[in-house]
């Protein structure tokens, strides 16, 4: 029973000292393969950890949006360890869904002939573990991107 109290007694403490982490720089897409039927590539994410403890990152559950359509996810390919108060590169896979960038052009054709821009939205979240309690990070990133750029 005191193991059990103890145990809580940590959760609860843990979970009152954790702080966000912070992302410093998200650097462009690298290395990446672009075709109409789709587009892979990487992308680096400074990320600083706040804690005085190590966060380990585990997984990535990140959708791409242009507009409200789906057009494909990012992904942590292997698990991280961000020390503590210090800053770490992430680097992301990214994918689009197949035959989404033909469907972006088809549909935004006009707009970038024009120099407009479309909308390019990452919403998910990203979990891991901090002292072997689960943490999950919400990620909301919006950018517009245009032919011009």
């Amino acid at each position: 029973m005191m193991r059990w109290l103890a145990g809580m007694l940590l959760v609860v403490t843990l979970a009152g000292c954790y702080h966000d982490l912070e992302v410093r720089e998200v650097s462009g897409l690298t290395e990446g393969q672009l075709t109409l039927q789709g587009f892979n590539g990487e992308v680096d994410v400074r990320v600083y950890n706040p804690n005085g403890y190590t966060v380990k990152a585990l997984h990535s559950d990140v959708a791409l949006y242009v507009r409200d359509r789906r057009v494909g996810a990012v992904q942590l390919p292997a698990p991280v360890e961000l020390p503590a108060r210090a800053e770490s590169v992430l680097r992301l896979e990214v994918a689009s869904e197949p035959g989404a960038i033909a469907a972006i052009l088809k549909n935004e054709l006009m707009n970038f002939l024009t120099g407009g821009e479309v909308e390019l939205r990452a919403e998910g979240t990203v979990t891991g573990k901090a002292w072997g309690i689960p943490v999950t990070v919400p990620v909301r990133s919006v950018e517009r991107i245009g032919l011009t750029k």
